[in-house]
């Protein structure tokens, strides 16, 4: 039961591309494992950038366990941001979709099923050391969630339906290199999650194609 309810409430971790762009598109690759004292979470992102100012993303992950649970996420997002040629402080705001899906069974012939999904809405501060794309760039990032799902629960005789709120923190750095027309990014993330009750930290690596 307790991974069902992690799997549930940890909100996928990865980078986003477009503060890493200066007026150049861009597609990146991602992967992000992390976890805590009870499991661990893989995920995997690809997005498109526009000119550096507006992404479109899509991520899945899943948490993984010893328990005969399967379960999986899915993130749609569109992401903007403001003042990022001017100073070395900048900001964002994105929303998306998001779909969650757990499924085990609490006892023999007795499954449970738990999905939440609904709209989510982040926005973010990014503080970036230099500005030169020739040179390793070090940019820190403090991003606020806030989701609003659909939770329902169903088991063979029932089905419950209830509104949510789930509100996190994540604070991430990344070290990006430039090696011409391709970049890579990586670094330690930190989500604090279900209203800031649980925690899952974890480290990113994202592949870029710069044109």
């Amino acid at each position: 039961m307790k991974t069902l309810i992690l799997s549930l409430i940890l909100f996928n971790s990865l980078f986003s591309q477009g503060m890493y762009l200066s007026k150049e598109n861009g597609l990146s690759l991602g992967f992000m494992y992390g976890g805590n004292k009870d499991g661990s979470k893989l995920s995997f992102a690809a997005s498109y950038s526009l000119l550096g100012f507006v992404d479109l993303s899509y991520a899945r992950s899943t948490f993984l366990d010893e328990e005969n649970t399967n379960n999986f996420q899915n993130e749609y997002f569109i992401r903007a941001y403001i003042l990022k040629e001017k100073i070395p402080i900048f900001f964002s705001g994105s929303f998306g979709y998001v779909y969650q899906k757990t499924e085990t069974e609490l006892w023999n012939n007795f499954p449970l099923t738990v999905t939440q999904e609904g709209l989510a809405y982040e926005m973010g501060l990014h503080l970036s050391a230099t500005k030169d794309q020739k040179a390793p760039r070090i940019i820190a990032s403090f991003i606020y969630r806030y989701f609003n799902p659909e939770e329902t629960i169903r088991v063979p005789a029932a089905t419950i339906t209830d509104k949510k709120i789930i509100r996190s923190l994540i604070f991430e750095a990344a070290i990006i290199y430039y090696f011409s027309q391709i970049g890579i990014v990586f670094g330690p993330r930190i989500v604090l999650d279900n209203n800031f009750e649980y925690y899952l930290y974890g480290f990113n690596l994202t592949f870029m194609f710069r044109h």
